[in-house]
């Protein structure tokens, strides 16, 4: 193979050789720029990705303590308001029900319920519905905190795999504990979807490893359900406390997905948020940057291989023009002067062969006079002889 490849070379013109070199040159040239150029755009791109999910996880971590504090602003000023803690006492539901109902006015929280001693429900407001009284809310944990007197706040997971950030204090009449104000905010796929619109990455909250709320959408648009942790993830997360980024195949392609964990009212680690977006979506950048360094890789390849190929043709102009002289020298054509040219190694070359043809000529000139003499010296004496 190599002794094949070696013919077809010494078969190629000085010109082919010199294209054909600088050709490999621009190419071998081009492919280490665009490797190493590959490499640090790749590198750039995923740095970027990586910061642009770590802004998105911050700014989800900075929504869900606005839930929480907004939520503490509007207990701490529920329970301290002698309006309330005489109703409460009194267990007057009528005027409860209207500082409820002022209370979520302010949209600090999705549901907001005052509870007595016993942990029954007075009065208990949800968003857009009716007040209700007399719901046991005792087994609830944030409810238990604030009747012993503690403040509760953090994740709730409810019946139904459902979750909700809540605070909930004690009202306190002089130094007895008397009730309990719960403010909580759901976080639900309209929560979802409104940190979506804030993010542009998908938001979903996992009550352990079950998701519970999500903006993930199957390939036929409806919302994804069902979905659970990978079994790793959940351990690192729940267990331990981590934040793990991990890339998984969803269906509509492979996603990088930051799971966070959440904690509950008594510090626990209950369930974690996860901001997702599609690979190529999130490797944007780097086909940003790839497409204007394509063509301009492709741009300057070209120019480099049309300048390869007028350098090689400049080149090889007075190499051939000195070979057909001296194939003209060798011909016997002693009269056509050499082209020199240029203070080069050729242009030296060029000289030397035309101070050669010079002799040649003269020595030439000498040979073909001493040839008359040599004919006109027989001649005479022939003619003598004769």
């Amino acid at each position: 193979m190599l002794d094949w490849l070696s013919h077809r070379l010494q078969a190629l013109s000085l010109q082919a050789k010199l294209t054909l070199f600088a050709t490999a040159l621009v190419l071998f040239a081009v492919s280490i720029t665009g490797i190493v150029a590959w490499r640090l755009i790749d590198h750039l791109a995923e740095s970027v990705a990586r910061a642009r999910l770590e802004q998105a996880t911050q700014f989800v971590q900075g929504e869900y303590q606005n839930l929480l504090e907004n939520a503490r602003i509007t207990a701490e000023v529920l329970s301290t308001r002698p309006p309330l803690q005489r109703s409460l006492v009194a267990e007057d539901a009528t005027t409860l029900g209207m500082l409820v109902q002022t209370a979520l006015r302010t949209r600090s929280g999705d549901f907001v319920a005052v509870v007595d001693a016993d942990g029954d429900a007075i009065v208990a407001l949800e968003r857009g519905g009716v007040p209700q009284s007399g719901i046991p809310l005792r087994s609830d944990e944030a409810i238990a905190r604030a009747l012993a007197g503690l403040l509760a706040q953090g994740l709730e997971v409810l019946p139904g795999e459902s979750v909700r950030a809540v605070v909930a204090l004690p009202v306190r009449s002089g130094e007895d504990v008397v009730g309990a104000v719960l403010v909580a905010s759901f976080l639900d796929n309209v929560l979802a979807e409104r940190l979506k619109l804030a993010t542009s990455f998908d938001v979903t909250f996992y009550a352990g490893d079950r998701a519970t709320a999500t903006t993930l959408r199957l390939p036929d648009g409806t919302r994804q359900v069902g979905m659970q942790a990978p079994p790793d993830v959940s351990m690192a997360v729940m267990t331990e406390g981590l934040t793990v980024e991990r890339v998984v195949r969803g269906p509509r392609g492979r996603l990088l997905v930051r799971y966070s964990p959440l904690r509950g009212v008594d510090g626990q680690l209950l369930g974690m948020f996860s901001i997702s977006a599609p690979v190529a979506v999130l490797f944007e950048t780097r086909t940003n940057v790839l497409a204007v360094f394509g063509p301009v890789v492709a741009a300057t390849l070209a120019i480099a291989l049309g300048a390869a190929a007028v350098v090689a043709r400049a080149l090889s102009r007075p190499v051939r023009a000195l070979s057909m002289s001296v194939q003209r020298i060798g011909e016997g054509d002693l009269s056509t002067p050499v082209p020199v040219a240029g203070e080069d190694e050729v242009g030296r070359l060029a000289r030397a062969v035309e101070e050669m043809r010079r002799r040649l000529l003269k020595h030439a000139e000498e040979q073909e006079q001493l040839n008359r003499l040599k004919d006109q010296y027989l001649f005479n004496v022939a003619h003598e002889l004769k």
